[in-house]
């Protein structure tokens, strides 16, 4: 499956340390969802085990008694459950019994691979800050788009408005790639032919009467992608996977999981985000979930969602440290 070549703003966006060291480790399977409490050996160091977190070959699973981790490998798509205590190797293909009973990893076949890839963009996301701070004007337009972007938003500041759009990676201080202005609250794009599944950079800012330049402060840069016919059609495919797993079973959230997990791939963060809620609802104390959610917030500029749902991290973490 063809994903989305994402190139965030630079002016936005920061690398941590934690990206590059994902990147060095090829992914061969994730949890899909966690019951109690684990432990997660990678790179020789302990990790809690959490919702989506993304496991290399030679990774290890600790589980305490009574604790359960759901799993799916990318090689096949097949799901493994793991029933503390047990002890369970990750390998290319499947999961290696170290200590348990035999009863401790069930495999279990799955038609999921319209779903699941082994590098996301919500992986890449783990190591992602947006830097900024709230602004008067909100993007209300959605992150990937079909056809030609008409740029929407919500202000209480009167127009006229100047929209501009950067290409993908521009740097801090980089010229825009269009420019255009308008009394209204939307624009439609009206500069160059635009790379499809790549991500663009655009604000809106208020301009003093007269001017040439922007009178007001800019907004903090958004982004957006615009799909390409084949994104289009594999997004297709994968919400028909999920359709089928949500049918089967309702009040499972593995298929919720997927789905943010699979729309963050595509830059669907409003879907992705909508997914992760419906997830919440049924593991209302899931950490990997709310720390999901936060990343999605924080790169969609939500700063009062993102704060919330580190608040909700934050109250739950000191729970599980009180469990210990």
């Amino acid at each position: 499956m063809r994903k989305l070549r994402l190139l965030l703003p630079c002016v936005a966006l920061a690398l941590t340390c934690a990206l590059a060291a994902s990147a060095s480790s090829p992914r061969v399977a994730k949890v899909l969802d966690l019951v109690g409490q684990g432990d997660a050996i990678q790179r020789g160091q302990a990790v809690p085990v959490r919702t989506l977190l993304r496991l290399s070959e030679a990774d290890e699973i600790r589980l305490p008694g009574g604790a359960k981790a759901r799993l799916v490998y990318f090689s096949d798509q097949h799901w493994e459950v793991l029933r503390g205590p047990c002890r369970v190797r990750v390998t290319a293909s499947q999961g290696q019994l170290i200590s348990g009973t035999p009863g401790s990893i069930r495999r279990v076949p799955s038609s999921s691979d319209a779903l699941n890839a082994p590098v996301g963009n919500l992986d890449r996301m783990g190591g992602m800050v947006i830097r900024g701070t709230p602004q008067a004007v909100r993007s209300t337009m959605k992150h990937a788009i079909v056809g030609v972007p008409r740029f929407t938003w919500e202000t209480a500041q009167p127009g006229p408005f100047e929209v501009k759009v950067f290409p993908p990676g521009a740097a801090a201080g980089a010229g825009p790639l269009w420019s255009g202005r308008t009394e209204v609250r939307e624009l439609p794009y009206g500069g160059p032919t635009l790379q499809e599944d790549r991500v663009y950079g655009w604000s809106v800012a208020t301009v003093s009467e007269g001017s040439q330049a922007s009178g007001g402060k800019a907004s903090p840069i958004h982004t957006f992608a615009v799909l390409s016919a084949q994104s289009q059609a594999e997004v297709a495919r994968g919400q028909q996977a999920a359709k089928a797993l949500l049918d089967a079973d309702p009040k499972d959230p593995a298929g919720y999981v997927m789905l943010l997990d699979f729309y963050a791939d595509y830059y669907m963060l409003e879907e992705a985000v909508e997914a992760g809620l419906a997830a919440c609802a049924l593991r209302p104390r899931d950490l990997g979930l709310h720390k999901a959610l936060a990343r999605l917030y924080g790169e969609m500029g939500d700063f009062t969602k993102t704060a919330q749902e580190e608040g909700l991290v934050y109250e739950l973490e000191l729970l599980e440290q009180g469990r210990q």
